[in-house]
């Protein structure tokens, strides 16, 4: 079991997510973050099925006694702009009671403000042997209730964030969910046949890319994250005519945060 990982996404009150092409409000209350997305693996991880927490809080799986902090890592997440944190808490498994994990957690805002409480991440079991591995790529990792200070520059406000979820196990890592069209039309980059290789210029090696991220995450412990820099293209490189190497007018620089889950690929994108 510790060698799975789930991808979850976690949206608060009154926030619209796209998701795919699909735009829903959802009206909860103030301050309460509720699954919105679970992937397959869940199950493997906490015991639950997908519709077992889906549209539910996520504090019904914190421990009473860590409760407080572990809303407030949530919001501190969403409110100072945090990426690649990774928090130690004990969550509830299904039939295990609670057990020692890892949630890793990234904020992905949008200008207009239409998703900046929405938190994208993974879920492990906690190993103590690969603990330090993973804290190596992370920005912050927090041992609740103590914390340290973040280490790279990515809590910068105003910078337009999206988080892609890409399925693993297809050939060119489909796009499953785009958060937001701050880079991509979700419309049109969601479910293409191409995935993701279509949106990352050639020259940026994308395959070697993705290897390294899938690789990254063999066994929950050795997961952590990869920070990269690449150019994506707005309208997908197979879709004009264009020599390879020359630059494109639909090109976007972007600074990438790349994690592995057991059955997706979490990249969160940001200008640089």
């Amino acid at each position: 079991m510790s060698d799975y990982s789930f991808c979850y996404i976690l949206k608060a009150a009154n926030v619209c997510l796209p998701l795919g092409s699909e735009h829903t409000r959802y009206n909860y209350s103030p301050g309460q973050h509720r699954f919105v997305y679970l992937s397959e693996s869940v199950t493997e991880v906490l015991g639950f099925e997908i519709q077992d927490l889906l549209n539910r809080s996520v504090d019904l799986i914190f421990h009473e006694d860590e409760k407080a902090a572990a809303i407030n890592t949530l919001h501190e997440t969403s409110s100072n702009n945090k990426v690649a944190c990774l928090v130690y808490l004990q969550l509830y498994h299904h039939t295990r009671g609670f057990l020692d994990c890892v949630m890793a957690q990234n904020a992905v805002n949008y200008p207009q403000g239409a998703v900046d409480d929405v938190i994208v991440g993974s879920i492990s079991l906690a190993t103590a042997g690969d603990i330090d591995r993973r804290n190596q790529t992370a920005e912050e990792v927090i041992v609740i209730p103590t914390n340290t200070r973040p280490r790279f520059g990515w809590t910068a406000a105003g910078q337009p964030r999206t988080a892609f979820l890409l399925d693993r196990f297809s050939a060119d890592c489909r796009i499953t969910h785009c958060t937001n069209d701050a880079f991509l039309n979700p419309e049109t980059c969601v479910n293409h046949p191409r995935g993701i290789f279509r949106y990352i210029v050639r020259r940026d090696e994308p395959a070697a890319f993705i290897t390294n991220l899938k690789s990254s995450g063999i066994g929950a412990g050795s997961g952590g994250f990869i920070d990269v820099e690449l150019t994506m293209c707005r309208d997908g490189r197979d879709s004009r005519a264009s020599p390879e190497g020359e630059p494109r007018p639909d090109e976007i620089p972007v600074s990438v945060i790349g994690s592995a889950t057991s059955d997706a690929l979490i990249l969160i994108v940001r200008h640089r």
